[in-house]
């Protein structure tokens, strides 16, 4: 793809249980992007989505008008829109919104 990222994983907190029969682990993953198998840049190149939790609210509030008019009034005051620019990073790991 566009974008490759190699997944390690490994275990935290490795324990016995009481009766020593069962191990206890938790299951951690992180991923490091691998540029040289990589065409873009995940932090400079850009996508433009819909934004799903705007749509799911205007979806919910679509057969009334004064609630409508609402949410859209409050969504573009808070800058938000039923489509959203981001980087490849921030739609991948996650942005404040």
């Amino acid at each position: 793809g566009p974008y490759t990222y190699r997944e390690y994983r490994y275990k935290d907190n490795v324990s016995m249980m009481e009766n020593g029969s069962k191990v206890v682990a938790y299951n951690t993953k992180s991923f490091v992007f691998v540029r040289e198998k990589s065409v873009g840049d995940p932090t400079v190149d850009i996508i433009t989505t819909v934004n799903i939790p705007a749509w799911a609210v205007m979806t919910k509030v679509k057969g009334s008008f004064w609630r409508s008019n609402m949410v859209s009034i409050w969504m573009s005051s808070l800058g938000s829109g039923l489509f959203t620019t981001r980087t490849v990073d921030e739609l991948l790991w996650g942005y404040k919104d």
